[in-house]
C-alpha cells in the first residue's frame, strides 16, 4: 500500500513537473514554490526530499522551494496570495478552496483506499485498530479534514 501511495504521489509530481517544463509563452518561474499542508506527514515531504537529494529536480532544470504549512487552509491562503505556485493537499481541501473562490486547478489520482495514517512509536502497545479503544490520540489540526 505504501509503495502504491508513493508511486501515485510520484506520478502526480511528474505531471506537475511536466506542466512547468513544457515551453509556454508565459514567463518562466525562477523558483517553484511547493506547499504542503502538514510537515509531519511523510507522504507530503519524503518525495520532495528524495527528489532533491537524488538530483531529480536539477536534472529537470527545476529549482524547488518546499514550504510546509500548518494545514490546508493556510496553504490555500498562500495560493490565493500567489506566494505558492503548486501544492499538495487532500481532495476535499481543494474543493473547499474552490468553493471559497480561490482559483485552483486540481490534478488528482483517485484511489480506493484512504491515505489516513496513524503513527505510533515502535514500542507502543498500539498494533491494531482495536487497540485504540479508550486511547487518547492527538490531531494535527482541529477542524481539519481528518
Amino acid at each position: 500500500m505504501a509503495k502504491r501511495a508513493f508511486s501515485t504521489w510520484l506520478a502526480g509530481l511528474a505531471i506537475v513537473t511536466l506542466m512547468f517544463t513544457i515551453p509556454s509563452p508565459a514567463p518562466a518561474l525562477d523558483k517553484l514554490k511547493f506547499g504542503t499542508p502538514l510537515k509531519m506527514f511523510p507522504n507530503n515531504y519524503l518525495p520532495l526530499l528524495a527528489g532533491e537529494e537524488f538530483g531529480y529536480f536539477k536534472q529537470q532544470g527545476l529549482d524547488i522551494e518546499w514550504i510546509p504549512f500548518t494545514g490546508s487552509s493556510p496553504m490555500f491562503r498562500a495560493v490565493a496570495a500567489k506566494s505558492v505556485n503548486v501544492g499538495l493537499a487532500p481532495t476535499i481541501s481543494f474543493i473547499r478552496a474552490a468553493a471559497r473562490s480561490i482559483p485552483v486547478i486540481m490534478i488528482a489520482g483517485v484511489t480506493r483506499e484512504d491515505q489516513f495514517v496513524l503513527w505510533v512509536l515502535a514500542d507502543s502497545p498500539l498494533r491494531r485498530p482495536g487497540d485504540l479503544k479508550g486511547a487518547k490520540i492527538g490531531l494535527s489540526r482541529l477542524g481539519g479534514t481528518t
